[in-house]
């Protein structure tokens, strides 16, 4: 019942059984980018992980996923995206070696229920999928079903004495802090058993009510109350099965991935999970919270300097669950009611030894646009200081606000140098920064951006041509409060105005 993936395809330059698992780990809740990319199986700088996330999101992999209990949507993988983190590397094996893997299961099944001192029995072994398909001449695995039951020997013991006899016997064979209370002992030591130890790589267990509801073929290798090893005819469906179950979708299948000429900016929703997806002073810091060195005693600086705390916000809902309880009017300014995410996001702060606390009423809002010429690509991020009154952004709040930028703008510089080794002609690519808001303010963001030189921001991008690709910060001696910011925000600006 698994999808194979062939171990020599690549997404992104990066071998798809990798690209699996950033995508399965993103929908099991671990989102930080730097979480992600630090572990084992994954291994990869953040910004190319947030690179691989917006191009799966591009290529319809994430999106609404509707959970069917609750019937609540929300953001997560869509079927081409379970389609992906269902799959296996494991090479597909020829039949014949797949029905050695199965007679040894069936051996240790028999061995079993010949061990008087095993509370449990194999009563039936059932086998479906490809391994029964006579049109198929390999296998990905072998989909099993194991029915097992108290042995008649053990059903007049009470529960209590059974785990205590199964601990006598099999402590080796019980997991290490067990609850004999809570853990099923007895299936534990039966699995084992059947297993030999650990589970081979062919071998794919599934429960009996699965069976009955998929209403496939299926054949029953396995009776105790005949003698054990049986070789019965395939069946159209288990004898228990009517028809399909409705809940039961159809065979999921790897989807086919591909970088398109278009392009939209990486979602930055993608650095809402409490992370910082970003490296300072060759270091990787593990969560969203930039700490600036503490303030000696004598020190007029604050506490609020320690301790600020950012907030992506990508979303109005984002804005209005951190930021409209502590808005003058309490409603959303015109320029939060249209954050996406993606070409408009805002940064918000809070402030005080405990980060996330409380919300406090400023905000720095960042838009991004891609502009894609024939020599030329331009990617451009304008970065807005703003807020309620005269706030003023301490030093690691505009350090914050740098890492995140630069994390972004990072991930989109490799997304669109994955499309340049596919333009049909040579393109420059420029990624172009600019910020607005009061002028010192702006100054020491620009000086901050400006320290971080193109290798940096890029250094994950190894093959990369240094020619190809320029990170380009304006001038903080530029003309800019006379100069207004580039056509593009402008106009963004203008029209977030007449709303």
């Amino acid at each position: 019942m698994t999808t194979n993936i062939r171990r020599d395809d690549e997404f992104m330059g990066l071998p798809i059984r990798k690209v699996r698992d950033i995508l399965r780990a993103w929908r099991l809740g671990n989102g930080d980018p730097v979480g992600i990319g630090s572990r084992a199986d994954v291994g990869e700088d953040p910004r190319r992980v947030l690179a691989v996330l917006a191009e799966l999101e591009e290529n319809g992999l994430i999106g609404d996923e509707r959970n069917a209990m609750f019937g609540a949507s929300y953001r997560g993988l869509t079927d081409r995206g379970f389609g992906l983190t269902s799959s296996t590397a494991t090479r597909r094996a020829p039949k014949r070696n797949a029905q050695k893997v199965l007679d040894a299961l069936l051996d240790r099944a028999a061995g079993i229920n010949g061990d008087p001192d095993v509370t449990l029995c194999a009563d039936r072994i059932w086998v479906f999928g490809s391994m029964i398909d006579p049109e198929r001449e390999d296998v990905g695995d072998i989909d099993f079903v194991v029915e097992n039951s108290v042995k008649v020997s053990y059903k007049k013991m009470c529960f209590t004495d059974r785990i205590r006899h199964v601990m006598e016997r099999f402590a080796d064979h019980i997991r290490k802090g067990s609850d004999p209370i809570v853990d099923d002992l007895e299936t534990q030591v039966f699995r084992k058993r059947l297993y030999g130890g650990r589970r081979h790589p062919l071998l794919a267990p599934n429960n009996l009510e699965c069976l009955r509801s998929l209403h496939r073929p299926c054949q029953l290798v396995f009776d105790a109350s005949r003698g054990g090893r049986v070789d019965d005819p395939v069946l159209p469906h288990h004898p228990e099965s009517t028809e399909r179950a409705a809940t039961i979708q159809e065979r999921l299948s790897v989807p086919t991935l591909a970088v398109g000429f278009a392009m939209s900016p990486s979602d930055a929703r993608f650095l809402q999970d409490g992370t910082a997806p970003f490296e300072m002073d060759g270091q990787m810091r593990t969560d969203m919270r930039y700490v600036a060195p503490r303030p000696r005693r004598n020190s007029n600086r604050g506490a609020d300097d320690a301790y600020p705390y950012g907030r992506i916000i990508a979303t109005p809902e984002n804005a209005r669950d951190h930021l409209s309880a502590v808005l003058p009017s309490g409603d959303l300014p015109a320029e939060l009611a249209v954050v996406d995410g993606k070409n408009r996001f805002a940064i918000a702060f809070s402030r005080g030894p405990f980060p996330g606390r409380s919300a406090a009423p400023c905000w720095i809002i960042v838009d991004r646009s891609v502009h894609l010429h024939d020599d030329r690509w331009i990617h451009l991020t304008h970065v807005h200081l703003g807020g309620t009154g005269d706030f003023r952004f301490t030093e690691a709040e505009l350090e914050w606000a740098k890492l995140a930028v630069a994390m972004l703008v990072g991930a989109d510089g490799s997304r669109l140098y994955e499309r340049r080794q596919q333009a049909p002609s040579r393109v420059e690519i420029d990624m172009v920064c600019e910020a607005s808001g009061p002028t010192d303010q702006v100054d020491a963001l620009l000086r901050r951006l400006h320290s971080l030189p193109g290798e940096g921001v890029f250094r994950h991008m190894s093959d990369a041509d240094e020619d190809a690709i320029a990170l380009l910060i304006e001038d903080e001696h530029a003309k800019r409060m006379t100069e207004p910011p580039s056509s593009h925000f402008a106009a963004r600006e203008a029209a977030v105005a007449g709303m």
